[in-house]
């Protein structure tokens, strides 16, 4: 007897497949959409910033961080790799020793995925639009040091601003995949 509704259930899902088939849930999508997501990065140039000045004096202390690499040394300059916490390159810190003053070109803030807020599905053609938004967060220990006074004005609004996207999925056999 207990077999008897299992077997029916096979036959209803068989016969009506798009009834039995998953739908695409916003923490799937979610997921799909941070191994899609490629992040942008948002540098920041400063340039002959003086050692003796409150951010020269921020730079000192980052270059003793784990996230300084030196890259090269020469009679003149030290360069250094700035590196996010994933180890990944986001700038370049130049030390010219003689006009004590460094040249930063680092990235500040980075695009991410900030959350679905929509799923539209068409069960007909296997097809779902997906909404998302894409926040901007700082890349530390990059932003607090470098941002200070006036620098970071235009990264300061940048970090605010939340932009809307769509994306296609399609229902396969394995489940849903991004239409690329």
């Amino acid at each position: 007897m207990k077999r008897q509704p299992v077997v029916l259930t096979t036959i209803l899902c068989i016969g009506f497949a798009c009834s039995c088939s998953a739908r695409l849930t916003n923490q799937y999508a979610f997921n799909e959409l941070t191994k899609y997501h490629s992040p942008k990065l948002e540098t920041l140039y400063l340039e002959g910033v003086r050692d003796s000045t409150g951010l020269g004096a921020n730079i000192r202390d980052l270059l003793n961080t784990r996230n300084i690499h030196k890259k090269r040394s020469g009679p003149d300059m030290d360069v250094y790799s700035a590196l996010d916490d994933a180890g990944r390159e986001v700038g370049v810190i130049t030390h010219y020793r003689k006009e004590s003053n460094f040249n930063i070109n680092v990235s500040v803030v980075r695009t991410a995925i900030g959350n679905v807020t929509n799923i539209l599905e068409d069960r007909r053609n296997n097809m779902a639009v997906v909404t998302y938004t894409i926040i901007r967060e700082p890349i530390e220990p990059y932003y607090s040091r470098f941002c200070i006074d006036q620098n970071c004005k235009y990264h300061e609004n940048v970090l605010k601003k939340t932009n809307t996207a769509n994306i296609y999925f399609r229902n396969y056999d394995d489940g849903w995949k991004i239409e690329r």
